[in-house]
């Protein structure tokens, strides 16, 4: 049955899957395994959409190489319930994002689903892990993190998760930056608020990683890394991911 699914959207024109909540855009491979697949959830940036994601043939590329499943779902009115929008946008992104989750595992075999995002939606990707129900077996934060007030508990499960930022980034910088009546928290306070809240050890050791600069918390699979450059979503992100999920 799951095959039926990926040869209905295997090309370079990705599926719009409608469900209740909103919507994603799916990308599959281009040959299919046998095997199980991992499916990545990607989340856009404040004032985006999943769309802009298509016009860029290489990530695609990568993503279809992995081979994975990529789902990019789209915020409403381009954004998340989370930060400066928290009291704007009407519709439960947590339980949205649950059902993107929950549609991919009922469409197609996988080895796993994880939750990516950059920016806003790397905001998004903290807020699943801390207040989620778990639908998510990984977390993959680029460029963002909470937002002021930060958590003081979560209700989430542990999970893995892997935060990739800029070591330049001016956008969210590694102490953050206030915007409007709230503040920006930083990649490793941002770690810390999940690293307490799942009772891990504040003991930390530098970890081994092809082209990034990594710190891995001792007792739990929480993991900084941080790339050169800026804000921007770095070339290799997809590459970096895949390989990332690959060895968990």
């Amino acid at each position: 049955m799951w095959l039926v699914g990926l040869l209905a959207c295997t090309s370079d024109v990705p599926e719009r899957i409608d469900l209740d909540e909103g919507y994603y855009l799916l990308i599959v491979p281009d040959e299919l395994p046998s095997e199980p697949l991992p499916a990545v959830v990607h989340l856009h940036g404040h004032n985006g959409e999943p769309e802009k994601y298509l016009k860029n043939g290489s990530l695609l590329r990568d993503f279809r190489a992995g081979p994975s499943i990529v789902a990019f779902p789209a915020g409403e009115s381009n954004d998340w319930k989370i930060g400066l929008h928290v009291d704007a946008i009407e519709r439960d992104d947590r339980a949205f994002l649950d059902a993107v989750a929950a549609d991919l595992r009922e469409r197609f075999e996988l080895t796993g689903v994880w939750l990516s995002g950059h920016s806003n939606g790397a905001s998004m990707v903290y807020d699943q892990a801390c207040f989620g129900a778990g639908a998510y077996d990984g977390y993959l934060p680029i460029a963002g993190g909470f937002w002021e007030p930060r958590p003081s508990d979560c209700t989430g499960p542990p999970r893995p998760v892997r935060h990739l930022h800029g070591d330049d980034d001016g956008i969210w910088p590694l102490e953050g930056r206030p915007i409007g009546w709230t503040h920006q928290v930083g990649p490793e306070p941002s770690i810390d608020v999940l690293r307490e809240a799942w009772g891990c050890s504040a003991e930390a050791a530098p970890a081994d990683s092809e082209g990034l600069a990594c710190t891995a918390w001792t007792g739990c699979d929480l993991t900084l890394c941080f790339y050169e450059g800026g804000h921007k979503l770095p070339t290799d992100w997809a590459t970096w991911h895949l390989d990332w999920i690959a060895g968990e």
